[in-house]
């Protein structure tokens, strides 16, 4: 069960993620596309967004941000917007700089500079038009959506040089682009570009079985003790078993193969309760953080590879410490001394 919530965080924290930066990010030099090509595109069936990438500077009331120009020429993304006639701000640069709706504010790329008056960066103003809030902090802090034409009047170009997907397209995109002869194409996955942010996420995940691991490691220890105190009593049932002809390798056997059907039982009781209560948090569980997290309910993500890493980890450990037990009492039996005890 815990795994599944902390599978259900990094699942949630990824989704959100791709729906503003992209599953795949197409790079090129600037192109304008004509409606034959934007018709092709929306039939291979993956949301998408044309846009004009530029890195500037975000002035307001003297407050300089560093940003990310996105200006949006076509999107059929639920999340990304479309049609902004201004500037639209993420949450978290409108709270740091203290923007409101209608402000002006001045934009401009660095790198684009007017030689003709001693390479000064051009600057142009627009009116911040409407906010928006992604639940993601690299987006919210850098991202900054401009209408198409304002970044157009800025740089002197026209036309889109990134193309988004917003699903998985297994390269579609770059085979249609390929074949309008889209120049300096590149591409880049959402995991290359989040590299750093995946490691942590893996990181995270086999901590987590570490720990797992290490608690099931402590529960079949005592397991193993509880059995040695059994057997110990069961020892003049063992005796008369091999007075009866039974040889001490088979009731080795025999009790092993017991107690394996035994942890499988229990270990898979033990999973399924752990998926019922998952089921049972994530659909009546109710938001149970205030208003200001991300996450206010119980997120639960629960697969395949979990499921066998909740069952096989805990009964393979069990295994390995009962055939222990088991191996050292059979060795240190001794059948004939327990008889003469009796007598």
């Amino acid at each position: 069960m815990i795994q599944g919530i902390m599978n259900g965080l990094q699942q949630n924290l990824k989704t959100r993620s791709k729906n503003w930066l992209g599953y795949e990010v197409y790079r090129f030099k600037h192109h304008v596309f004509s409606e034959r090509d934007l018709k092709k595109l929306k039939n291979v069936g993956v949301s998408f967004s044309l846009e004009s990438n530029f890195e500037g500077v975000l002035d307001l009331n003297g407050f300089l941000a560093p940003v990310l120009f996105r200006g949006i020429t076509t999107s059929s993304s639920l999340h990304i917007p479309s049609n902004i006639p201004g500037l639209s701000l993420g949450s978290g640069i409108g709270l740091s700089t203290g923007a409101n709706i209608g402000d002006k504010v001045r934009i401009n790329i660095p790198h684009i500079v007017d030689e003709f008056f001693g390479d000064k960066p051009r600057v142009k103003s627009v009116f911040v038009d409407s906010f928006f809030e992604s639940s993601v902090s690299e987006v919210e802090d850098y991202h900054v959506f401009v209408d198409p034409n304002s970044l157009a009047d800025l740089s002197h170009v026209r036309g889109s040089n990134v193309l988004r997907v917003y699903g998985v397209s297994e390269r579609v995109f770059y085979k249609f682009l390929e074949k309008i002869n889209v120049k300096d194409l590149s591409v880049s996955t959402w995991e290359e570009m989040n590299d750093s942010l995946v490691y942590a996420l893996k990181l995270e995940k086999i901590m987590m079985i570490f720990l797992f691991s290490s608690l099931s490691i402590l529960i079949s220890q005592a397991i193993s003790g509880g059995f040695l105190l059994l057997f110990s009593k069961l020892k003049f049932d063992f005796a008369s078993l091999w007075i009866l002809g039974i040889s001490n390798t088979k009731l080795f056997r025999k009790n092993l193969y017991f107690f394996i059907l035994l942890s499988f039982l229990l270990c898979t009781l033990g999973v399924c309760f752990g998926y019922f209560m998952s089921y049972i948090l994530e659909e009546f569980g109710g938001d149970i953080m205030p208003s200001v997290f991300v996450e206010r309910g119980v997120p639960i993500h629960n697969s395949f590879l979990s499921f066998l890493i909740s069952l096989f980890v805990p009964f393979f450990i069990c295994i390995f410490f009962l055939s222990t037990a088991l191996s050292r009492l059979q060795k240190s039996q001794n059948h004939l001394g327990t008889i003469r005890t009796i007598n």
